[in-house]
């Protein structure tokens, strides 16, 4: 039960966050958030995560392009049926979060991000996995409130 009440938080926090951006960032990335927003398949995730991939080379330094690279990754791992999907989806999808970390560590949302990441894993196998990952998937939403409580 816990464990399900922070991934909806964790869930909410990071869909949220996809509208947390100036007017400048939204034209560079309206595209790919209007994929992400439309995309139903992991092959539709992945294809959202290529077209903000491709926008980390003209913007590497922009925290953005890592953000949703990363959750275009998380989002399409629950799409997937094999586990062993879901988890290398997730294993992609950590550097990702990692860079995103390095280009605005104090960023709420880079630690929502992260905590949902770590729920992804966890609904992977619960039993195996359960105890570890939800402390640290508490523990950064935790991050995130503290970074931004308006947030």
């Amino acid at each position: 039960m816990k464990s399900c009440f922070f991934f909806i938080l964790g869930l909410s926090l990071a869909l949220n966050g996809l509208r947390a951006q100036s007017t400048e960032d939204s034209s560079v990335f309206n595209n790919g958030i209007r994929m992400l927003e439309k995309a139903r398949t992991v092959r539709d995730f992945l294809s959202c995560a290529q077209y903000f991939e491709q926008l980390d080379m003209p913007y590497n330094s922009h925290w953005l392009t890592a953000y949703y690279t990363g959750l275009s990754y998380i989002q399409g791992s629950y799409h997937a049926r094999k586990d062993a999907v879901k988890d290398s989806l997730l294993d992609i999808a950590q550097p990702w979060v990692d860079k995103a970390f390095k280009a605005r560590s104090g960023e709420s949302e880079v630690h929502v991000l992260q905590a949902f990441l770590y729920q992804s894993r966890l609904q992977v196998n619960p039993q195996l996995r359960g105890l570890s990952l939800s402390q640290k998937a508490d523990a950064s939403l935790k991050k995130a409130v503290t970074a931004d409580p308006s947030n």
